[in-house]
């Protein structure tokens, strides 16, 4: 196995270590600490080493490609690769579909909550440009592009692609995007499951519509709460 892809497979088995340590009650509590950026420490570091391995990684592997007058070549190469293509009429649809299944998905994930700890549920109306920003649009396109364009597609071209290898890459890099969020680790690991599997319906990595899915569930827990 190549360097770099060994280097990528240590990241993935050392993340979902942290993982694991903290399920077993052994925490790092620095790691889960809340940053100015909203997500935790956890989630810096994971973002780093996933997106700056990816670009030493995909330099190595597309280096016939990476001559000037080539450029262009290799940035649709890489494009493609995590899953952003030109939708066709039907990918509309599911896109769609996708949004309003993210939406459904957070919003019964909140009533269950509400539920158990015997709360309700509560319209909120934030109007600050940045809490919209952070909440809604920021998360879903980053979040989205390392834990599933790059974190499972790389896995999937390191191990070969098939059904063992796709539902494996998954559920890491889903309990991985859980634990980057300081609240309600386990749930985010949930919706990262359905996330993964819209990304990889029938096989085809379609970035749009697990961005659009995420959008929908960050739009719902932007606006509604647990009172």
């Amino acid at each position: 196995m190549p360097r770099i892809d060994l280097i990528f497979i240590l990241i993935f088995i050392s993340l979902f270590g942290v993982v694991l340590l903290d399920l077993y009650g052994i925490r790092i509590s620095f790691l889960f600490e809340q940053t100015m950026l909203g997500t935790s420490t956890f989630g810096l570091l994971s973002g780093i080493l996933i997106f700056y391995y990816s670009i030493l990684w995909g330099c190595l592997k597309m280096e016939d490609y990476l001559r000037e007058e080539e450029f262009k070549t290799a940035f649709s190469k890489a494009v493609k690769f995590v899953g952003f293509t030109r939708p066709s009429p039907r990918d509309l649809l599911y896109i769609t579909s996708s949004m309003v299944v993210g939406g459904l998905f957070n919003f019964l994930s909140l009533f269950l909550v509400a539920y158990l700890c015997n709360g309700n549920l509560i319209l909120i109306h934030p109007s600050e440009p940045q809490t919209i920003l952070e909440n809604i649009i920021v998360p879903p396109v980053s979040e989205e592009l390392i834990y599933r364009g790059i974190y499972l597609s790389v896995f999937l071209r390191i191990l070969r692609k098939n059904h063992a290898t796709a539902t494996l890459g998954i559920i890491l890099s889903s309990f991985t995007f859980g634990w980057i969020h300081p609240t309600t680790p386990i749930l985010k690991a949930t919706a990262g499951l359905l996330l993964g599997s819209i990304y990889l319906c029938k096989w085809k990595k379609n970035m749009i519509a697990s961005i659009f899915a995420h959008l929908g569930a960050n739009i719902v827990g932007t606006y509604v709460a647990i009172l």
